[in-house]
């Protein structure tokens, strides 16, 4: 559903859940062993452009050293409207989630939460961008205001958290047919 139609997901998020994310631009050291940033078609095209500074919000990478405490604060987002415009915001994408399942891993705990219990999921994966091109808006009231992009069809990888809860009886969740609430 990420993939095709993001603005569905509008009921699985809790109003409390947050979302951001962080890019890592450096090619990771297995594609680097293995030669795929020169032999994969594309991934000398990547572009972080978008990903760093999209007008949905943005990378929140905390690790690096910023100034601008207000794009720390803008990129984290909370509650399900402001999750999925942030989602809606970012480049499009295909996950081939019926390929060989070696592109995907999960791991999954229960963890505490109040009076009960959540499972925490965490997975890897890999992605396409799918090939878009255009200018774009991306920094408002700024020098560079607007880019031409060109999406590459490169392949990159993902690292997700979640929270999941069961739906509560009633929710909006539990309406459209989920059984379970994102949290995080």
């Amino acid at each position: 559903m990420f993939d095709t139609q993001r603005s569905g997901l509008l009921d699985v998020y809790d109003s409390q859940a947050n979302f951001s994310y962080c890019c890592n631009t450096s090619i990771p050291a297995r594609a680097r062993m293995e030669n795929l940033h020169n032999t994969m078609p594309n991934q000398r095209k990547l572009n972080w452009e978008y990903w760093l500074n999209n007008p949905g919000g943005g990378s929140r990478n905390l690790s690096r050293r910023q100034v601008d405490l207000d794009k720390i604060v803008r990129n984290l987002h909370i509650g399900a409207n402001n999750i999925v415009t942030a989602q809606a915001a970012l480049p499009e994408t295909r996950h081939d989630v019926q390929g060989t399942m070696n592109k995907f891993v999960v791991d999954a705990f229960p963890v505490p939460h109040r009076d009960s219990s959540a499972l925490l999921l965490t997975l890897h994966g890999e992605f396409m961008e799918r090939m878009l091109s255009g200018l774009i808006s991306l920094i408002p009231h700024s020098y560079l205001t607007r880019i031409s992009i060109v999406r590459s069809q490169g392949i990159r990888s993902f690292d997700r958290s979640f929270i999941l809860l069961p739906a509560p009886e009633g929710s909006r969740c539990a309406l459209t047919s989920w059984l379970t609430l994102f949290l995080f």
